[in-house]
């Protein structure tokens, strides 16, 4: 019987083991363990790749920055700062404004672009307390990682301050609203 309830357990949970939760600057989030690190002096970025089907994504993640208080400001000065002085994006496909967690707003922009004669998707996501605001570019040339994106942009949770660790996955609880630790103590 207890084997039984053991491996029932393990069955259940396993979703929730296949991510792996990191952190960087104010943000925590979960990953699929299969994107691999690559840390940068100024930033951090992970990457994907399918060399069968000649597939790739990136996520960067920039350090957090003082917000000028007004979510369209704070967007369009990421959007030139880091988008199209590099990628040289191409007309808008599709821009949105929304409420996010904890009273943060998030601003998502998608454009195309070209490297190497290939057509490529820029996406940045930037969200802001009003306070602070804190950027992400999701970088593909394939839908094929869509999934991976929506569950990473789902898993971030803030802070006011750097977090010096980071909250094992199996001590928290995903509610509708918010992360919540269970027994611990999260910076707020």
């Amino acid at each position: 019987m207890k084997f039984f309830l053991t491996f029932l357990f393990l069955i259940f949970c396993h979703p929730v083991f296949s991510q792996s939760v990191q952190s960087f600057d104010i943000a925590t989030f979960s990953l699929n363990p299969a994107w691999k690190k690559e840390a940068q002096q100024d930033w951090l970025a992970y990457r994907i790749e399918n060399p069968a089907k000649k597939t790739y994504a990136r996520i960067l993640l920039y350090p957090s920055l003082p917000s000028s208080g007004n979510p369209e400001t704070d967007f369009q000065k990421e959007w030139n700062d880091l988008i199209v002085t590099q990628y040289k994006p191409g007309t808008t496909i599709n821009e949105n404004l929304s409420d996010y967690k904890n009273a943060w707003k998030a601003k998502i922009r998608v454009a195309p672009f070209q490297h190497n004669q290939v057509n490529q998707a820029v996406i940045l996501l930037m969200l802001t307390d009003g306070k602070k605001k804190m950027s992400f570019i999701f970088l593909t040339n394939s839908e094929e990682f869509e999934k991976d994106f929506e569950d990473f942009g789902s898993s971030l949770v803030f802070g006011s301050a750097p977090l010096k660790t980071t909250i094992p996955l199996q001590d928290m609880v995903k509610s509708p609203s918010a992360w919540l630790p269970i027994d611990k103590m999260v910076v707020d």
